[in-house]
């Protein structure tokens, strides 16, 4: 039988071995809620196709999800971008990110869903 004192220690142990692992990969620390670095104005753009996935943070980072489908002609607010995703507030919300959230530009358009691209 294994004594408490023994348990605690492999405990200890393992919690250290797994931040050693995290550092060593270079994991960011940062929360995945956070809002990126506002890198232009504020411009209202538009979904332009049907079944657009929406992410809390951009694909490929720590704890990306997709959060909601967006359709055609449903509007955002960006204030942001990070590389090709526009970060902003999607109209009437999007689920539980309190409507902070990150489409990629491909899907956006200007003044209406067939306008000229959302770009800075």
């Amino acid at each position: 039988m294994i004594s408490k004192k023994s348990v605690r220690r492999i405990a200890v142990g393992a919690a250290a071995g797994a931040v050693a692992m995290v550092g060593a990969a270079g994991v960011s620390t940062a929360s995945a809620t956070e809002a990126p670095e506002l890198k232009g104005p504020q411009m209202n753009c538009f979904v332009s196709t049907i079944g657009v996935p929406v992410y809390n943070v951009p694909p490929g980072r720590p704890n990306s999800r997709i959060v909601f489908w967006a359709n055609t002609g449903q509007g955002i607010t960006v204030v942001g971008y990070d590389a090709a995703w526009r970060y902003g507030a999607l109209w009437g919300g999007s689920g539980d990110t309190g409507g902070a959230v990150y489409i990629h530009s491909n899907y956006l358009r200007k003044g209406s869903a067939t306008g000229p691209a959302c770009n800075f």
